[in-house]
């Protein structure tokens, strides 16, 4: 890949200085010996157009990645690249470039995003990847502030392990408006990482859950606010967390510790069964127990999933075995299957105390299924012996609620006689999804989604082979739910029914029927659109993911993000974002999990996602880089346009950015080529060979611009001066929303061989004004013959100081006496 009129003299900055130094002693020669050489993080190279810089960085993965930053007024329409060795460039219907080579294999670089800072918040640009000629591309940009830094294509903002030296796992996210995250999960160390005035610093005992709130706006330790176990002496394990308008945490999962903490009006104080579920309020500095109960009954019982109101009441699903949990204005008061469980689903309010803190609790749930036999058959003919497939009861995992109170329980049913009735003849192994009246005592509606249809209507597999019998191998899974302003509810989770969903109106497959939903049994991701009344709206299967869907999250727009494992790939993580109508992908990639549990998003649509890592896990202002031990919890942000990292090029090729004139550089597209996260210009970031006095004006957040912002002199004789170049120096304007402001230029430096004069007003005497101009003037004057550079140097209290601009020239000999 080839830069084209780039700059043949942009500055190399490092930026981000590593803490190790590099020492190179090769050969027997001293002289090309070189020690304590400082190494960075990312390397800058300045105005390789006008205004526009480029910034090279490595990741976890062994990848190059670049970004282009743009300064105010620059103009987007001059960067240009070409593929040396594609045989076509060709633009998808997804906006990517795809670049192919002469031996059939793809390179793909990915619609990149867009945005610019303002007030600490991104504001996203649309733009497009544009055709340029035959072999080359660039970007188009609608209409942006132009007095503001632009920043091309973002994609990982934040990512960090958290762990101690045994097992940990994160299991549930949550994001308050400041764009915190939450991450509940357990953890086996006794060495995971807490803060100090944390509630519980030390592990007690066995398995804890633990809660933690991370700023991915900050880096290193700094990001991690706070962190506390949360357990007794037994098994607790954390599945669920929300968060409130204070920042209050809410969890639930399981404990088997007879001294899980409680609190005094809790609703039940004291371990019923083998282990019950937990229903817990942590205050907002994670110091604290505001609520916290046991709720379970005489058997085995756990909390999955929970949501919480404007009210602050907390909404909880899980699993009962038990034939005595307590059920308070019920839909359904009797366990129908305490042998396999039933699904329940709980409302209390922390505010309460005792039995009043209980709104209502219902069991959910049918007979569930005994188990059974099938066969294959192979036109008409039994295939061997047939086989038996275990019984199965019906499970409670997701949970939202909206803003009218009603709650939407998801889950998994091998019961025929489910809650609301049966829409087929045959309906164990599915997913179902019960919304709730506000009251807990009623149901809007029950939907079963997918299911076993086999024994109704066998399924072909290629036309030879199908399924006889009732056979279910409780695939069929709805994990996760969340719903919209609107009430409409998105649900992901896994679908095990050959052809499911193949005859359903609005159905979009995101493939052919059978790819993605399933290839001969093998299970498939997929997210499902329902309205108020349940009606389905669309349906979509996830053709990168052929696994499971562990979380979702919808925004403001009705586009849906999705969290979960590629079993198919090996059990690696997936994050999609679909778009509104439930027709496309908007991305798919990967944060590099070995499972990813749960997605949160923010109001900018930025992306949360948790779950494990075991290694391999790519970090970013982390506040833990590396795996401590066993498996770690983890967490990652993505920016909302992310379109990176999980398209496969086909060829492992090494382009290149060497064209003269342009920088040159490495980049392995393993697995694509494509710019990936931004660092912003920022008056602290100066990184740069260059010294600078201590500046003594108040910093001003604007840039200025140079035109040009390279100057290259013509052969001069030595000795004698060229003729003057001019450089002009630009402040911007401004406009209403974000006016302009005065800029004080505190140095402009003589740079060697080559001076300068200018007319702008220097520090004290002075201030460049909003829109105002000036002009430096610089000649040459060789000193020997041969080529011969220096650098123009101006200080000042705007973004990005000490500006610098190229320099060039070359030296001619004199001519002898009398050869003239």
């Amino acid at each position: 890949m080839r830069l084209i009129g780039a700059n043949p003299n942009a500055q190399i900055e490092g930026v981000d200085a590593l803490p190790g130094k590099s020492n190179y002693f090769i050969g027997n020669d001293p002289k090309k010996w070189h020690a304590n050489v400082p190494t960075y993080a990312k390397v800058r190279y300045r105005n390789v157009w006008p205004e526009i810089d480029l910034v090279y960085y490595g990741t976890n993965q062994h990848q190059l990645e670049y970004d282009f930053i743009l300064s105010p007024g620059a103009d987007p329409k001059a960067i240009k690249m070409r593929f040396d060795g594609a045989k076509k460039l060709t633009l998808n219907r997804d906006g990517d470039v795809v670049a192919t080579l002469a031996d059939g294999g793809k390179v793909i670089q990915h619609l990149p995003a867009i945005y610019q800072e303002h007030g600490g918040k991104r504001e996203k640009i649309s733009g497009r990847a544009i055709l340029r000629g035959k072999d080359a591309i660039g970007f188009e940009l609608a209409k942006y502030d132009r007095t503001r830094a632009v920043n091309v294509d973002p994609v990982l903002l934040y990512a960090t392990y958290l762990g101690g030296s045994g097992n940990d796992q994160a299991n549930g996210i949550a994001v308050d408006s400041a764009g915190n995250a939450y991450i509940a999960g357990y953890t086996a160390s006794s060495n995971f990482p807490t803060t100090s005035g944390a509630y519980q610093t030390a592990t007690g005992g066995g398995t804890d859950a633990f809660i933690a709130e991370i700023n991915p706006n900050s880096s290193g330790a700094a990001s991690l606010i706070y962190s506390t176990y949360l357990g007794g002496s037994g098994t607790d394990q954390a599945n669920g967390i929300a968060i409130d308008s204070a920042g209050d945490a809410y969890i639930t999962g399981l404990t088997a510790s007879s001294n899980y903490p409680t609190t005094a009006g809790a609703y039940q104080s004291s371990l019923s069964g083998g282990n019950d579920a937990f229903v817990t309020e942590l205050n907002s500095s994670g110091s604290a127990l505001l609520y916290s109960s046991y709720f379970g009954g005489g058997a085995n019982d756990q909390g999955n999933g929970i949501a919480v109101d404007s009210a602050g009441d907390a909404y909880i699903t899980g699993t009962t075995y038990s034939s005595n949990f307590t059920t308070v204005n019920a839909y359904q008061t009797t366990n129908n299957d305490t042998a396999y469980g039933n699904a329940f689903a709980a409302k209390l309010d922390p505010a309460a105390s005792g039995a009043a803190s209980l709104v209502y609790s219902t069991y959910l749930g049918g007979s569930g299924n005994p188990g059974g036999t099938y066969c294959y058959l192979f036109f008409g003919t039994c295939l061997g012996p047939s086989m038996s497939y275990s019984a199965n009861g019906d499970y409670g995992y997701g949970i939202a609620v909206d803003s009218a109170g009603a709650a939407y329980v998801v889950g998994q049913s091998s019961s025929s006689d489910f809650a609301g009735g049966c829409p087929s003849a045959s309906c164990d192994g599915s997913g179902f999804i019960v919304k709730l009246n506000a009251s807990g005592n009623g149901l809007v509606y029950s939907e079963q989604v997918g299911g076993n249809e086999l024994g109704v209507s066998p399924k072909n597999c290629y036309g030879l082979m199908s399924y006889w019998g009732s056979y279910n191998n409780a695939r069929d899974t709805l994990i996760a739910v969340a719903v919209d302003s609107t009430g409409n509810a998105y649900i992901t989770g896994q679908s095990d029914s050959l052809g499911w969903g193949c005859a359903e109106t609005g159905v979009s497959e995101g493939g052919t029927c059978g790819t993605p939903w399933t290839v001969c049994g093998a299970p498939a991701a997929f997210v499902e659109k329902l309205s108020q009344t349940g009606g389905m709206l669309y349906r979509y299967g996830l053709a990168s993911a052929a696994g499971i869907g562990n979380g979702i999250a919808v925004d403001s727009a009705g586009e849906a993000y999705i969290a979960g494992v590629q079993e198919a790939a090996g059990y690696a993580d997936f994050v999609d974002k679909t778009n509104s109508a439930g027709s496309a992908l908007i991305y798919s990639t990967a944060i590099g999990a070995s499972n990813d549990n749960a997605i949160a998003i923010d109001s900018a649509g930025d992306a949360y996602i948790a779950g494990g890592a075991s290694g391999g896990f790519q970090t970013l202002n982390a506040y833990q880089s590396a795996n401590a031990g066993g498996g770690d919890a983890v967490l990652a942000v993505l920016n909302p346009a992310t379109t990176t990292a999980t398209a496969t090029a086909t060829k492992t090729a090494t382009p290149t950015v060497t064209e003269t004139p342009s920088p040159t550089a490495t980049i392995s597209p393993t697995a694509t080529v494509s710019p990936t996260a931004t660092v912003s210009p920022s008056p602290t970031e100066t990184a740069t060979t260059t010294p600078s006095p201590t500046q003594t004006a108040t910093p001003v957040p604007v840039t200025l611009k140079f035109t040009p912002n390279f100057l290259k002199f013509p052969k001069t004789k030595v000795g004698e001066a060229s003729k003057a170049m001019m450089v002009k120096v630009s402040n911007p304007k401004g406009s209403k929303k974000h006016p302009g402001v005065a800029v004080q230029i505190e140095m402009i430096s003589d740079p060697g061989v080559f001076t300068q004069t200018n007319n702008c007003p220097v520090w004290p005497t002075g201030g460049l004004a909003a829109g105002a101009s000036c002009t430096i003037s610089v000649t040459f004057t060789p000193s020997a013959p041969g080529k011969q550079t220096g650098t123009l140097t101006i200080t000042d209290n705007a973004n990005r100081s000490p500006q610098t601009i190229p320099l060039s020239g070359t030296g001619k000999e004199p001519p002898l006496a009398g050869r003239e």
